[in-house]
Order: C-alpha cells, then sequence, then structure tokens
C-alpha cells in the first residue's frame, strides 16, 4: 500500500506490505462491480493496523516514485489486453454474420453490415499497429528517454483503446441482434465483454484524466525542445 509516514504531498507517501488475511484490525468485503468480475475488488478497512518496519519498500518517502516509474509498463499492458479484447469481440461478430441469414441470405450480404464492420475495423488495426510501436519503443529505449517520450503518448493510447473496446464490442453486439445481450448461447462471450468497457476506460488512469495528461506531457516537452533548439541556434 501507499501511506502517508511523512508530511503533505507525493514526498510524504512510502510503500509498504501490509498483511491482510486474518490481521489484526484488518477488515474486508468483496465489491461486485460490473465486470473485471476476476479482480477481486474488496472494500478493505484498517482499525490500528501494526505493519513491522522492515515491511517498508525502498525507502521512505519514495513511494510515489515507485508507482510512477512503473505507470508506462502498466498502461501499456492494459492497452493490450483492451485491443486484444475489441478483436476477439469485432472476429465473433465477423463469423457470427457470416452464417446468419435473414431472408435468405447471410447478414454479410447487407452493405450496412459490412459498413459497421469495416468502420470497427479502422479503428481497431489503427490501435493495434500502434500499440505495438510502443512495444518496440519501450524494448528499445533507455527507460529514462521512453518516461519522457513516451509517457503522455502511451497514455493516449490507453484512452483510446478504451474507446476502440466500446465501439468494437457495442457494433458486436448490435451486429448479434437478440443474441447480443443474452447471458447464455450464441451471444455469451459478446455479453461479457461489453460489461468489460467500464473496466478498460477507468482503471490505470480514466480517460479524462489520460487525455488531459498525455496533452500537458507533449506540450512540456515542446516547449523544452524548442528551448533547446533555440540555445544551439543562438551559439552558432
Amino acid at each position: 500500500m501507499a501511506v502517508r509516514t511523512g508530511g503533505p504531498g507525493a514526498k510524504g507517501l512510502s510503500l509498504l506490505v501490509v498483511p491482510l488475511l486474518d490481521y489484526p484490525g484488518v477488515s474486508m468485503r468483496r465489491m461486485k462491480t460490473t465486470g473485471s468480475s476476476a479482480s477481486g475488488t474488496t472494500f478493505i478497512e484498517l482499525d490500528d493496523v501494526k505493519v513491522p518496519v522492515e515491511n517498508l519498500i525502498g525507502q521512505e518517502g519514495q513511494g510515489m516514485k515507485m508507482i510512477t516509474t512503473n505507470f508506462n509498463h502498466e498502461r501499456l499492458a492494459i492497452t493490450i489486453g483492451v485491443t486484444r479484447a475489441a478483436r476477439v469481440a469485432l472476429s465473433a461478430a465477423f463469423a457470427y454474420v457470416l452464417r446468419r441469414e435473414a431472408f435468405g441470405k447471410p447478414l454479410m450480404e447487407q452493405p450496412v453490415v459490412r459498413n459497421r464492420l469495416a468502420r470497427a475495423g479502422a479503428e481497431l488495426e489503427s490501435l493495434s499497429a500502434w500499440v505495438e510501436q510502443f512495444v518496440y519503443q519501450l524494448a528499445h529505449m533507455k527507460k529514462e528517454v521512453a518516461d519522457a517520450e513516451l509517457g503522455g503518448l502511451i497514455s493516449l493510447a490507453k484512452a483510446k483503446a478504451g474507446l476502440v473496446l466500446d465501439e468494437c464490442a457495442r457494433c458486436a453486439v448490435l451486429l448479434f441482434g437478440g443474441n447480443g445481450f443474452t447471458q447464455t448461447g450464441q451471444g455469451e462471450l459478446i455479453e461479457k465483454i461489453y460489461r468489460e468497457i467500464p473496466a478498460a476506460r477507468i482503471p490505470g488512469g480514466s480517460e479524462d484524466v489520460m487525455f488531459d495528461l498525455a496533452i500537458r506531457q507533449l506540450v512540456k516537452n515542446y516547449r523544452a525542445k524548442t528551448k533547446a533548439l533555440n540555445a544551439n541556434v543562438a551559439n552558432l
């Protein structure tokens, strides 16, 4: 847990390993969520819980620094999972409209169906290519460079991934028709994925926060590089 062991602000936070199960002063209860049911979302209440000093992770006051140093990888991991879920939803819809017949021919023969698949597919393939670019960059760039150059862009990709999942899952539900909102049968998988949309758009930094962070970092980088460029020009 990130706990306040010092004064106000980020420098007062530290990371501690806090025992939970059957530990004195700890009470927990399961919280039911729309999606992400396997995550075990839990309400935790601490009442005068004693934690050994040796449970401190790293140095005192460095908690926020350790948390933020993993943001790029955490958000990229979420983006990868969300992108895959979007592909599963759209692939299932594609297969369904190939075999589902209406008025004597497969739904795929309807131009409106093909148009809906194409629009969702274009969003998905663009996101997928973007994700592969980030994976390559993080694998080849020094961490300090990647933190400065990619933090805002990965935040933007994470926000975009939630929107793409929304588009692809919504497309699938509509193409499945009545089967798309049943929790059993042909539309079971699609119905489950559709319930996961909030779990894609909120954890790891909610959508609006990610959009704002992306622009703020881009502005910061722009100003820093413009200043450096002007200094170089002045020295010529």
